[in-house]
């Protein structure tokens, strides 16, 4: 890993990752903040780039690693041994949480929307070993893009307009979510975990290129062959609201 932190597309990542923390305020000094880790491209990201930051901000904080092992049938372990290491040459303390998660949504409840459940769910274990090993701070790997794809999917199928939160403070737990990846667009990650040959684990759940959250990214992706700059002018719109005009009903004299 000593490589990686020459690396052009790390120090770009790091970059806007500091950006972030410091425009929305996301981590201060001594306190401890817990990655969740899925083995996925954007997890493992944000796992080397909060590394990064860790060793060259002025902000001092304590990073662990937690992974949430959804119980998928003929479950194979020994995949998570690849996240163990990384986190093993990162100097980060590595936490793996075993679930039944995946019985109760497909077997006990057999949902008509598993992905919500399922999400919800493994959010809970993740907050609980949080609390657990006295994290405050949860960092989640959604990027620009998923900002994007989340605000469009509400608008086609919640009739409002609505994203992620760059911070959020979840009461019950006591934990606050954080988003450093807000500014780095979903190329420069793949960029990285090819030009530092990260390891990463597939996705075992056979619902994972079927969901409507990637139904929207694709339909996003073709649009953009012909509007190459959408995206980013659909961040810059959510993120300057002042700029969004409301059409206000017409009122009675």
């Amino acid at each position: 890993m000593k490589q990686s932190l020459k690396n052009k597309t790390l120090y770009k990542i790091a970059g806007s990752m500091r950006r972030a923390v410091q425009d929305f305020d996301m981590i201060k000094n001594d306190e401890h903040v817990a990655v969740a880790v899925s083995g996925g491209k954007d997890s493992i990201a944000l796992l080397v780039g909060l590394s990064n930051l860790q060793k060259y901000s002025p902000i001092k904080f304590r990073l662990s690693a937690i992974t949430v092992d959804l119980g998928f049938p003929s479950n194979d372990l020994t995949r998570f041994a690849i996240i163990e290491k990384l986190c093993a040459d990162l100097s980060i303390p590595f936490y793996l949480v075993r679930t039944n998660i995946y019985d109760v949504v497909f077997n006990i409840r057999q949902e008509s929307n598993p992905c919500s459940l399922c999400a919800n769910m493994r959010r809970g274990a993740l907050n609980a070993e949080c609390v657990k090993i006295g994290a405050t701070k949860l960092a989640l790997g959604h990027h620009k893009d998923d900002f994007v794809d989340t605000f469009v999917m509400s608008l086609f199928q919640e009739n409002r307009l609505y994203t992620f939160q760059p911070v959020s403070y979840m009461d019950r737990m006591q934990i606050t979510l954080i988003r450093p990846m807000i500014y780095v667009d979903e190329s420069l990650i793949k960029t990285l975990i090819e030009d530092l040959k990260l390891p990463t684990i597939t996705n075992p759940c056979a619902l994972d290129k079927t969901s409507m959250r990637q139904k929207t990214r694709d339909a996003l992706t073709t649009i953009s062959n012909d509007f190459p700059d959408m995206r980013d002018s659909i961040f810059s719109a959510i993120t300057h609201p002042d700029r969004l005009s409301i059409i206000e009903p017409k009122k009675d004299n």
